[in-house]
Order: structure tokens, then sequence, then C-alpha cells
């Protein structure tokens, strides 16, 4: 082997080299909850103002992340939860993060849902 080829053997094994590399140094990361409790979004539709009871919607959502009593016969409920996925370089730089954030508020009035109100916000960091 000639030094010319061997040198042309050693930038093609270089270029696949790197080129390989960069493809591979970016990664995803699964979705990871940082903050609140996760619930099921798109159950929202089974809920309906002055007919569904606090139980139906425990059963629907599970748990709210947070309860408030505001009054002896009203009470406000928060459903909500943050979800994070990163985009990284070299397994090491975090390059941005994208954030995803639902949020539910329902109002009651004694056993009955009064109101909700719902935000879905997605953004990068």
């Amino acid at each position: 082997m000639t030094f010319r080829s061997a040198m042309s053997a050693a930038v093609l094994l270089a270029t696949f080299f790197f080129m390989g590399s960069s493809i591979c140094a970016c990664s995803t990361s699964d979705p990871k909850v940082t903050l609140g409790k996760k619930f099921h979004f798109e159950r929202l539709a089974a809920i309906q103002e002055g007919r569904t009871t606090k139980r139906q919607v425990e059963d629907l959502l599970g748990e709210p992340y947070k309860k408030q009593q505001l009054a002896p016969r009203r009470e406000k409920w928060r459903y909500f939860y943050r979800e994070e996925i990163s985009k990284t370089f070299a397994l090491v730089l975090n390059m941005e993060t994208f954030v995803t954030e639902k949020e539910v508020i329902i109002l009651f009035d004694g056993a009955f849902v009064d109101s909700l109100e719902k935000n879905f916000n997605q953004f990068t960091e």
C-alpha cells in the first residue's frame, strides 16, 4: 500500500467515524414528569357542569394535585403536571428541553362540578 492510498483510507475512515459520531451524538430523553401529578387530560370531555360529582371526577382523573376549601360548600381542585423531554449532545450538554404543561381547575358547589377551566401549554426552554 502506498503512502497516498494509506492517507486516502485514513481520511475515508476518519470521515465515516465523525459522521457516525455526529449522528449518534444527539439523544432525546423519555418524557419525565418534573412537577405535579400526571392525569388523563383527554377525559375532561366526560365532565359536565352541574351533573358530574366529585367522586366521578376522581374516578376519571385520579387524586388532584391540590385541593382547597373556599367556603363551606365551595371547593377548588387543581390538576397539574409539567412534563419535560431533554435533547442532549454527546450525552452531556443539554441543548434544549421540550416542556408540556397541563392544568385543570375544577370548582365544586357541594358535591357537583360548578365550573371547569383547562390550560395546555407547550414550549422550549
